[in-house]
């Protein structure tokens, strides 16, 4: 818990570019379930420092573009 918190603070660069790639490339798979769906693409949204996040907007249309 503390190095995330720590990673998450400090962390460089082309963590942050890594994490906003792997948002962009997320897809909900066929058959699970949406509760897990949504808990894999929080976690990765919470990885990016909240001044590199992509604005609310973004956000939602890679959401609804990574469901079946």
């Amino acid at each position: 818990m503390f190095e995330e918190h720590i990673l998450l603070k400090f962390g460089d660069d082309r963590a942050i570019t890594t994490f906003i790639n792997d948002l962009s490339n997320l897809r909900a798979t066929p058959n699970e379930k949406f509760k897990d769906f949504n808990s894999r693409f929080n976690k990765l949204l919470h990885k990016i420092l909240d001044t590199s996040k992509p604005r609310t907007n973004v956000q939602i249309e890679r959401y609804i573009f990574a469901l079946p």
